[in-house]
């Protein structure tokens, strides 16, 4: 899903992090579909669960 936020929401958004209110959760990790077992294991071992992205 999807969401566009408007330039007040973002300023809102940026505000609450730049005041350490909110600390956003960012792993770089990624795992193509290929490896869809490590990427269980990496969830398993007590790593945040992501999102799935499909590009074309």
């Amino acid at each position: 899903m999807f969401v566009r936020a408007s330039g007040e929401q973002l300023r809102d958004i940026t505000t609450v992090i730049e005041a350490n209110d909110i600390v956003p959760a960012v792993d770089p990790k990624a795992f193509s579909l290929a490896d869809v077992n490590e990427a269980l294991r990496y969830v398993k071992d007590g790593h945040p669960q992501g999102k799935v992205l499909i590009s074309f």
